[in-house]
């Protein structure tokens, strides 16, 4: 069963309700893709280091991930639980796992977002998002000639607070996901290896 299916079976559906979550696959955020992200009444994006990867690039990663989410989370083998947790920083949550045991909960994320960055939320999107996102957050589509729309949706975005902009920015990535594939996921019908593989999300432009 691969990291992903187990997170899902073991972490996700243990302690959060489908009924207001839902998960995204491979989310690209700056210039790096997260494994999974989920979207509820607050947030968690999540990292996976198999023990063939390497923390060569995992300080950068999660700095991304921050651009667009409050709490992040690192998920690793059992075995090097130690290792990764003497060089994340403290905000960052700890997940371990084994073919044992699946998923263990070493340490929960602290909410930090400190660095939240309009522009890199903005380039997440697709350009129909975008336009619902400067709609959320203004009451009307900015005025401008159809080339120029996308650039006049950014600049009136940047007009918010980073955390009312996250606040819109979530409420449209969960549109990506079909409300049916949670009652698909929460059903008997699908076998447990496969359920992770419902939550694909369309790729923005």
């Amino acid at each position: 069963m691969s990291l992903k299916t187990t997170l899902l079976n073991d972490y996700v559906l243990e302690n959060h309700c489908l009924d207001i979550s839902i998960l995204l696959n491979e989310f690209q955020i700056g210039k790096s893709i997260a494994d999974a992200v989920l979207v509820n009444g607050t947030n968690k994006v999540f990292e996976i280091k198999t023990e063939l990867d390497s923390p060569h690039r995992l300080n950068s990663q999660l700095q991304d991930y921050k651009k667009a989410f409050s709490e992040v989370y690192l998920v690793v083998h059992q075995n090097q639980v130690d290792k990764y947790a003497s060089i994340i920083s403290s905000e960052i949550g700890l997940l371990s796992f084994s073919e044992q045991m699946g998923i263990s909960n070493c340490k929960d994320a602290t909410q930090d977002n400190s660095l939240l960055d309009i522009d890199a939320m903005v380039k997440s999107l697709l350009k129909d998002e975008l336009t619902q996102l400067a709609t959320g957050l203004s009451g009307e589509i900015p005025k401008a000639t159809p080339m120029r729309l996308f650039k006049a949706c950014q600049e009136l975005v940047r007009e918010y607070q980073p955390i009312q902009v996250q606040k819109q920015y979530l409420q449209i990535i969960k549109k990506r996901i079909n409300p049916a594939t949670n009652e698909l996921i929460k059903s008997d019908q699908m076998p447990a290896w496969l359920k992770f593989f419902c939550y694909t999300e369309i790729e923005p432009d």
